[in-house]
This record gives structure tokens, sequence and C-alpha cells, in this order.
């Protein structure tokens, strides 16, 4: 089973005693008034998808988190091969799914993007009725217009296009794109919209473009940190990723509606989408691993810690997160949490390190003063002030701010 460390609640690593190939993880989400839309919900509604997917997920002995709010829904879930086939042909024909392409397999895997996992990534099954399908920090934001029946560009393939400033890039366009922006480009912006933890261990990068990967902790903190781009992203191009696509797709519309841009491209289907894409070209021999342009691991909110490219066995697609442990550069590739109370920041680290701590039972620990912290607040029977060193870099690269 998935476990997590004292004091915290997600678990950061799993023992599994099911069979390779046995189970997988889903991960979706719907926003209702992006076409085809949904009617309305009546406020009761909310409720009564919460308990169906509840009851659903436990008939067929599946665990994961979902998020149901008047907007949209948010889910990630995880079981046995046959309980998540299950599951997905019970969506198909619930109202909530209603109009979506999801007539054969190859549309149901891109909408809900299975990966190798298994019941055990996660602790149990959590279902929460929340404000917003994922926490943005603008509650009372609603996107200006959302994408209607796409129609492909002009000469570009498998682009889905609407009539504002958004293009919806499927993973092979989004690849050509960033491969074929040259050297003096400088109206181009990449931006990862994930937290600071999840862009350190694998992100975006080209030798002709380097992503803006904002030190936020949460995706709440995302508007904020947009704000003095108001003049310097001002006509330029801003090209938009994250995991399964629910947080670039509203960051995607914010930043169309309230700065002054030219064109606002985001990822369909996240960096999973991308991985699934790259992974089934290098299985046919179409690509070679060096030719990602995704570099490390792909942070994923349940006990796997990431994901990456299947079938790269020599490790050519390069790391390039920085051991929390040993400090070592772009060795990271297990991800942890810090286990001293009032911390539990996430860290990297190198594979070394992270079996050196497994084999000895030792914890993780972020810095010494993390540790000098909390000992000087248990003597005074207080709680933790202040920040630890680690906290200290990351806050202070976001008081300078400068997209």
């Amino acid at each position: 089973m998935a476990t997590a460390p004292k004091h915290t609640s997600d678990a950061t690593s799993y023992h599994c005693p099911c069979p390779p190939s046995s189970g997988k993880v889903l991960l979706f989400y719907r926003y209702f008034a992006n076409p085809p839309r949904l009617p309305s919900l009546h406020p009761s509604q909310p409720l009564e998808l919460a308990q169906w997917h509840k009851e659903t997920c436990t008939a067929l002995n599946l665990t994961g988190k979902i998020r149901i709010a008047s907007e949209g829904v948010n889910v990630t879930v995880a079981g046995g091969n046959e309980g998540v086939e299950a599951y997905v042909e019970r969506c198909c024909a619930h109202w909530s799914f209603a109009g979506l392409p999801l007539g054969d397999g190859d549309e149901r895997d891109k909408f809900f993007k299975p990966t190798e996992g298994c019941a055990h990534v996660f602790e149990g099954l959590s279902v929460k009725i929340t404000e917003e399908a994922t926490p943005f920090g603008a509650a009372s934001y609603v996107p200006s217009d959302w994408i209607i029946t796409p129609t492909p560009a002009a000469g570009i393939a498998e682009e889905e296009e609407d009539q504002s400033l958004i293009t919806y890039l499927s993973p092979p366009a989004f690849h050509a794109l960033l491969t074929s922006i040259p050297p003096d480009e400088k109206d181009k912006i990449l931006l990862d919209t994930r937290n600071h933890y999840e862009s350190s261990l694998g992100q975006f990068t080209t030798p002709t473009l380097t992503p803006h990967l904002p030190p936020i902790r949460k995706f709440s903190s995302l508007p904020a940190y947009l704000e003095p781009a108001s003049s310097s992203w001002a006509g330029k191009d801003v090209i938009t990723y994250c995991t399964g696509g629910i947080r670039c797709e509203k960051a995607a519309r914010y930043i169309a509606d309230t700065l002054p841009v030219r064109r606002v491209y985001t990822l369909h289907g996240g960096i999973q989408s991308y991985l699934t894409w790259f992974s089934e070209q290098l299985g046919l021999g179409l690509v070679k691993p060096e030719d990602s342009v995704w570099k490390g691991r792909n942070y994923v909110f349940d006990a796997r810690g990431s994901t990456g490219i299947e079938g790269d066995d020599e490790g050519r697609v390069a790391m390039i997160g920085k051991c929390g442990l040993c400090g070592k550069e772009e060795s990271a590739e297990v991800v942890g949490k810090c286990a001293v109370e009032g911390c539990h920041l996430v860290m990297l680290a190198c594979k070394p390190c992270a079996e050196g701590k497994a084999a000895t039972g030792k914890d993780w620990e972020c810095c010494e003063a993390c540790i000098r912290m909390t000992a000087v607040a248990k003597k005074k029977n207080g709680k933790r002030k202040g920040l630890c060193v680690c906290e200290q870099a990351r806050v202070s690269r976001l008081n300078d701010n400068n997209p």
C-alpha cells in the first residue's frame, strides 16, 4: 500500500504486491462550459455526481482523488485493469460525459490518459465537492469564452484552434512547434504552469527556448506571479503546459483574457499525453530518446512520484533535477518529502541517495535549519515560525519575480 511520512497526508512511496502491468492510473478532467457544453448544474447535481463517483469507484475497488465543482471535474483514480476498464465504460455512459468524443479506444485513451500503476498508488479514495476543479487563486475568474468546435489551422497538422487567442496543440504539433523555433526568436514565451518542485524534476526545454519556471508552491499563486508580465509579454506568443491539461487550460484562458499577448498555445492533454505519444514513436523507431523536448521526469500526485518516457532503457533522456540530499546536479529522479515535522517540503533525490536512505531507514531532511527550527519550537511547546533555508530561497526568487 501507499505510505506517507509521519504528519503528512500524501504518500511518497508504496509497496505493491500486484503483478506487473496488472493495473492502471487514469488522469482526466472536464470543464463543463467548454464545448460540447453541459447545461449549468443544478445545485444538487455536484452532490449527486460525487456520490456516483464514490459508489462506482468503491464497487470497482478503485482508489484516488476526485474533485467536483460547478465548473467541472478533476479526477485521478487507480485500480486493476478490469476495474479501470469497467469504470471507463460507466463514465462513457454517464450524463456528465455527454457529447465528448469517446467512441473508440484511441479517443478514450486520449481523454482518460491511462498509465501503468495500480490501486496501491493511493492510500484510499477521496471524493470532495470544491469551489474550483483545481484551485486557481482567482475564484471570481470565469473565462470569457471557451473553445468552440475546433478546425485545423491551415498548414498545421493536428492543431486545434478556436476563435479567441487560444490554440490547442496535440503532442506532435507541440513537438513540432518547439523544435522549429529559431535561435534568434524573441517573441515566444514557454511557460510551465506547475509548481516549482514539479518543474525542478522535469520540464520542456530546447536549445533555443528556455522555459519560465514560476517559483510557486501552489497553482493558486500563479495569477499573482503573472501580474508583472503585462508589459514584458505584450505582443508575444505564450506556450503553456502542465501535467494533464487542467491547469494550463485555465491558465491559458486567464493569460488570453488579462495580458496583451498575441496568441496562447497550450499542450492538449498535458505532459502525460506528450510522454505517451513520444513513447509510442520511440517504440516504432521513428524517434530517438534524445529527440524529446521533454527532459527529466514528470511529477505525479500519487505514490509513484513520477512518470517518464517508456522505452528509454539506457537513460538517454537527460535528468535535470538537483539531488536535495547530496547536491549533485542533473541527477534527481526520485521524489520524497522532508520528514521534519512542520516542513514536509517535496524533495528530489538521485537514485543512490534515495536507495541509501531506504536501506538505512533514515528520514529525508531538506536542511539543517529545518531540523533546528522544529527542535526550538518543541522546546517552547509552540508552532514553528519562519521559513527554512530551502523555502527562503524559493520565496526570494518569487519576490524578485520578473517573468
